[in-house]
């Protein structure tokens, strides 16, 4: 296996050929540089790449297709860099990635759309750096857990996708800190319960989908609490046999 350490104190634009002929290459560390730009051919050919370190940089913008080739990589950091946008597909094909890293740039997201992916938990404050998101689509994955935090710091989240997943259970206050939220999909998971007060704080809540799960009792008071109006529910196709009113 080969690895290439920091190059330090790099130029701000390296040639488009630095790393041709490295197929063998695993992990490649570019941190602490000066890197303003990447040419999108820069890292073509490194089939056997599954780790890149590009953290604190002064990278602005990821042309389409700079990780085209990539299909080995399993971790990908950009921390630290001056990043405002990205680009739709600019992470196409990168099939084997299992972590990302962007925190501490300068994103402005208003949608996050995690669908159709194989993610299996969503740890605590994923999301902390995009404060201004207000869509968040985590649906269609295989999510088993979400941790207690994993959403604090989005208080504009205005729509949370997390329906045809794995779910089992849900902390009480999994969503608090939420009080944005408007659209809420549960729905097509394995919940056997709501905790009581799960739903506190979501007085914006208006759309509630809690449909094919595992529910076998709901208790009106507890389960929906903090509540200030009851929003738009479907809880179809479980196995409620009990209903506590409230």
């Amino acid at each position: 296996i080969t690895v290439v350490h920091s190059c330090r104190h790099a130029d701000h634009l390296l040639d488009p050929f630095t790393f041709y002929g490295l197929e063998r290459l695993s992990e490649l560390r570019l941190q602490r540089n000066q890197l303003q730009l990447i040419c999108p051919s820069l890292f073509s050919g490194l089939r056997s790449l599954r780790e890149l370190d590009l953290r604190h940089n002064r990278i602005r913008v990821l042309d389409p297709g700079t990780f085209q080739g990539l299909a080995s990589l399993r971790t990908l950091a950009l921390s630290g860099n001056r990043i405002r946008v990205l680009e739709r597909a600019v992470f196409g094909g990168l099939a084997s990635l299992v972590e990302l890293r962007l925190d501490h740039n300068h994103i402005w997201l208003d949608t996050l759309a995690l669908s159709h992916n194989r993610l299996l938990d969503v740890p605590d404050q994923a999301f902390d750096e995009l404060a201004c998101l207000r869509t968040l689509l985590l649906d269609n994955n295989q999510i088993a857990r979400v941790h207690r935090c994993a959403f604090r710091g989005l208080g504009r989240l205005e729509r949370l996708a997390l329906d045809h997943n794995a779910l089992c259970a849900l902390h009480t206050d999994t969503f608090g800190g939420l009080g944005q939220l408007r659209e809420l999909h549960l729905s097509s998971n394995e919940l056997e319960r709501l905790p009581p007060h799960l739903f506190a704080g979501l007085a914006r809540l208006a759309e509630l989908l809690v449909a094919r799960n595992a529910l076998t009792a709901i208790d009106s008071a507890d389960s929906f609490a903090g509540l200030a109006a009851l929003p738009l529910r479907s809880l179809s196709h479980n196995q409620i046999s009990l209903i506590r009113p409230g």
